[in-house]
């Protein structure tokens, strides 16, 4: 909680600083004005209730187990440092909306930040080159992330309005810093198209080759020091506006698809550990209040709940499909 509020103090000043700048340099001996560049961005703050799952509790055998009746405070913004640098926050803190501490597989508080530099063209072709740097802190480990981003967006048709390909390599170690570590290099594809009627199609790979600092156990089969996989997320979205007048607009959203499929070189999931595949599929409807305060405010609230088979995820026996409701409110600000 402190983490975020001090985040969110420091992102409000800047951009107080960044409004009360000047945007127009006049220059006296020339009858033209030259625009200066000033920093932009936005602070997205928003607390959110996660209810009871059906026919569940916090038990450690029930559905969505440990993540019942929780809430949810997040921090999320962007701002732009200067015309090629940008960085990217999100700050969550999950508690307990009960007397009961969260349950052992409840989701865990997150610090993640990412840091954009766009390098431009390569050379004189129309291929975008980003480099990105992340960090994660997940509670009990932390990451370190380099990637190279190429947009092919310039060969695709107007309706792709994302497709980049990108190379990485992450190193993640646990808070004893011991031999538990690992190093992954892989490639991502990341696209979005936009579809007829408003649907909006999320489509990611994510190939990995993971190398552990300590052997791990897979099925029946020896220890082992690697392991590759493939991770596919494909996500279909659509708005449908129910009520727009002056400032405040009503909407029902819907979202839903895989998230992700998971295929690995060695078998590790089920019961029996006897599957290589594993997958989370969900559907997200809720119905979404939005009212502009001001030109650069906008307060938002929702209601809306999640079906997805929580706790069984191997691709052989996936099951455990329940109903979870949440409801959420914040605001947005831009500067």
């Amino acid at each position: 909680m402190k983490r975020a509020a001090l985040l969110l103090g420091s992102l409000l000043m800047v951009g107080a600083m960044a409004q009360a700048e000047d945007t127009v340099v006049a220059t006296p001996l020339v009858d033209q004005q030259v625009t200066a560049f000033k920093p932009t961005g936005y602070v997205d703050l928003q607390y959110r209730i996660y209810g009871k799952t059906e026919n569940a509790e916090n038990a450690e055998n029930d559905w969505n187990n440990g993540t019942n009746k929780t809430s949810r405070l997040q921090l999320l913004g962007s701002i732009t440092m200067t015309p090629n640098q940008s960085l990217e926050y999100r700050v969550r803190e999950y508690n307990s909306l009960t007397s009961e501490p969260l349950g052992k597989n409840a989701k865990k508080n997150e610090t993640r930040l990412r840091y954009f530099y766009k390098h431009g063209n390569i050379g004189d072709t129309n291929i975008g080159l980003t480099s990105r740097v992340e960090y994660k802190d997940k509670s009990s480990y932390q990451t370190l992330q380099y990637m190279p981003r190429f947009s092919f967006k310039s060969f695709m048709p107007a309706n792709v309005t994302k497709f980049v390909v990108a190379p990485f390599y992450e190193y993640e170690w646990n808070d004893k810093n011991n031999e538990e570590y690992k190093n992954k290099i892989g490639v991502n594809l990341e696209t979005y198209t936009q579809l007829p009627y408003n649907f909006g199609f999320e489509f990611e790979v994510d190939t990995t080759q993971l190398f552990y600092g300590q052997d791990q156990q897979f099925n029946n089969t020896k220890n082992k020091d690697h392991q590759f996989e493939v991770a596919v997320k494909a996500i279909l979205y659509r708005d449908v506006v129910l009520y727009a007048q002056d400032k405040t607009d009503i909407k029902l959203h819907f979202e839903g698809g895989f998230d992700k499929y998971t295929v690995d070189q060695y078998k590790q999931y089920g019961v029996s550990k006897n599957d290589r595949a594993k997958y989370t599929l969900y559907a997200e409807p809720s119905i979404q209040l939005g009212y502009s305060l001001n030109d650069s405010t906008v307060l938002y609230a929702a209601v809306g709940a999640r079906y997805e088979n929580w706790n069984n995820t191997a691709e052989s026996s996936a099951s455990t499909w329940r109903w979870q409701p949440e409801a959420w409110a914040g605001f947005k600000t831009s500067f």
